[in-house]
C-alpha cells in the first residue's frame, strides 16, 4: 500500500511540474532590422488634409454602380475565398498544436482464447482498460510550436485584410479605366463629327474651286486617324470591363450599367510615417512571420533536450467475460520514460541551424516590406500631386487650343492660309482633351493605390470567413 501512495504521490508531482512547465512562455522575441531606417516626420511630399480616411473612401463618389460591384467582390471573388479556406487551414494547425500539450486517453478490450498444452486445456482471456500516455512539455518544445502556430494564423489573417483591400482598389482601378475608355470613346465621337462636318465643308470648297484636291485628301486621312483611335479605346473599355467581372467572380463579357462621373478627390491626409507600420496589412503579416519563426527556433531548441512521456493504464482481465465486472481483478500500471538523445547525424543541431536562417530571411523580409511600404506611400504622393499640376496645365493648354482653332478655321474659311494650320490645330486640341482625360484617370486610379498604400481603412473590412475567436490557450 505504501508503494502505491509513494506511485500516485509521484506521478501527481511529475503532472504538476508538467502543468507548471508548459503554463510557461519565454519573453516575445523582437526582430532586430537588418537595415538602419529613420523614419522622417513627415512624407517627402506634402499633402494639404482637405479628407481624411475614412471607412469606404469610394463612397465619396456616389457611385451606386462602383459601389454595388465592390459589395460583389467581397462577397464572390475567388481570392478572398482562397484566403478563407487557409485561414480555416491554419486554425485547424493551430488547434493540433495545442492538443499535443494534452495527454492521450484511450480505451481497449480484448477477447482471446488459447491452448496451454502443460495443463492440457482450453483458457479464455477478457481484458477491459483505459489507457493514457502525456509528453510532459519540460522545455516547452510543444508550446514553442503552438505558439508559432498562432503566429501563422495571424500572418494569414493579415493576408486576407491585405487580399480584401487590393481587391477592392483593383476593382476601383478597372472600374475608373473602363469609365475613362468609355469617356474617350465619347471624345473620338464627337471628333469624328467634327471631322466629317469639315470634311464636307472642304469638299465644297474643293468642288467650288476654292480649295485643292491635297486639302480633302487630308481632312480624310485626320478623319482615318480619329477613327482608328476610337476602335482602341472600345477595346480598353472592354478589357477592362473583363477585368471587373473576373473580380467579382462572373463570365469576362458581363455588361455593367453606366453610371454618374466620377469626380477628381480632394487631397487626402496622409498621417505620419511611423504610424504606417500598424496601419499597412502586409507590414503586420511579414512581424508575424518573423515572430512565428523566432517561436519555431525556440522549439528546436527545445529538441535538443531530454524528452519525459508518462505512460498509464487501468483496467480489470480475467479468463471470464463476467469478470470484467469483478472489482477484485482490477489492474494497472504507471511507467516514466526519460529519452536523451545522444547520436542521430547531428540531425538536431542542423535543425536549429535551418529555423535560424530562416528566421533571418523571415527578419530580411520584413526589412523588405517596410522599405517598401515607405516607397509606395512616397510614389502614390508624387504621383498625386504631380498629375494634378498636369491636369492644370492641360486645362490651361485646351483653352488656347480651342482659340488657336478658332483662329485658323476662320483664316482658312476666308482664304487667307492653307488648311495644314487648320488641321494641326484640331488634332491638338484632340491630344489636349484626350490627354487631360488620361490625366483624370491616373490621378483616380493613383488614388486607389495611396489608400491601398496607406493601409487606410477600406470600410467594413474583411469577413473572416472560417475564422474562430482568438486561442486562449496560453
Amino acid at each position: 500500500m505504501r508503494r502505491v501512495t509513494i506511485l500516485t504521490t509521484l506521478f501527481i508531482a511529475l503532472i504538476l511540474t508538467g502543468c507548471a512547465a508548459t503554463g510557461k512562455r519565454a519573453e516575445e522575441p523582437a526582430p532586430e532590422l537588418p537595415l538602419t531606417l529613420t523614419l522622417p516626420d513627415h512624407f517627402g511630399t506634402d499633402s494639404a488634409a482637405d479628407e481624411v480616411l475614412h471607412e469606404g473612401w469610394w463612397l465619396r463618389w456616389n457611385d451606386p454602380v462602383l459601389n454595388a460591384l465592390i459589395e460583389e467582390a467581397v462577397e464572390s471573388n475567388l481570392d478572398l475565398k482562397l484566403a478563407a479556406a487557409r485561414i480555416r487551414d491554419a486554425r485547424i494547425s493551430l488547434e493540433l498544436a495545442h492538443a499535443d500539450l494534452l495527454p492521450s486517453v484511450s480505451a481497449s478490450a480484448s477477447a482471446g482464447r488459447s491452448r496451454n498444452n502443460n495443463l492440457d486445456k482450453i483458457v479464455n482471456s477478457y481484458s477491459a482498460s483505459l489507457n493514457l500516455s502525456w509528453q510532459v512539455d519540460l522545455w516547452e518544445s510543444i508550446a514553442s510550436r503552438e505558439r508559432a502556430a498562432l503566429y501563422d494564423l495571424e500572418k494569414l489573417r493579415e493576408e486576407n485584410v491585405r487580399a480584401y483591400r487590393s481587391i477592392v482598389a483593383s476593382v476601383v482601378k478597372s472600374y475608373v479605366a473602363m469609365r475613362s475608355a468609355a469617356e474617350q470613346v465619347t471624345l473620338a465621337e464627337e471628333m469624328i463629327s467634327n471631322d466629317e462636318e469639315r470634311l464636307e465643308v472642304v469638299r465644297a470648297r474643293f468642288e467650288a474651286g476654292l480649295a485643292p484636291s491635297s486639302d480633302v485628301y487630308m481632312e480624310e486621312q485626320t478623319l482615318s486617324e480619329t477613327r482608328a483611335r476610337l476602335h482602341i479605346y472600345k477595346a480598353e473599355k472592354r478589357i477592362a470591363r473583363h477585368a471587373i467581372n473576373t473580380l467579382v467572380g462572373r463570365y469576362p463579357t458581363t455588361s455593367i450599367g453606366e453610371s454618374i462621373e466620377l469626380s477628381l478627390p480632394s487631397p487626402v491626409s496622409v498621417g505620419l510615417p511611423s504610424s504606417l507600420l500598424s496601419e499597412r496589412a502586409d507590414v503586420r503579416a511579414a512581424l508575424n512571420a518573423v515572430k512565428a519563426q523566432a517561436w519555431r527556433v525556440s522549439a528546436s531548441e527545445a529538441d535538443l533536450m531530454p524528452s519525459f512521456t508518462i505512460s498509464a493504464s487501468a483496467g480489470v482481465n480475467g479468463e471470464n467475460l463476467s469478470d470484467l465486472f469483478d472489482w477484485e481483478r482490477r489492474f494497472w500500471n504507471i511507467l516514466g520514460n526519460l529519452l536523451y538523445p545522444i547520436f542521430n547525424g547531428d540531425k538536431l543541431n542542423k535543425a536549429v541551424t535551418k529555423a535560424q536562417v530562416l528566421e533571418e530571411q523571415a527578419v530580411i523580409s520584413y526589412g523588405k516590406t517596410i522599405l517598401s511600404a515607405m516607397k509606395e506611400v512616397e510614389d502614390a504622393l508624387i504621383t498625386e500631386s504631380e498629375q494634378f499640376n498636369r491636369l492644370n496645365a492641360l486645362t490651361e493648354s485646351a483653352e488656347l487650343a480651342k482659340l488657336s482653332l478658332e483662329i485658323t478655321q476662320d483664316r482658312y474659311s476666308r482664304g487667307l492660309t492653307t488648311i495644314i494650320p487648320s488641321l494641326n490645330a484640331r488634332r491638338a486640341l484632340y491630344s489636349v482633351e484626350s490627354s487631360k482625360l488620361d490625366a483624370k484617370k491616373t490621378i483616380l486610379i493613383n488614388r486607389a493605390s495611396l489608400h491601398l498604400a496607406l493601409g487606410g481603412d477600406f470600410g467594413h473590412e474583411v469577413k473572416r470567413a472560417g475564422d474562430a475567436p482568438e486561442n486562449n490557450n496560453e
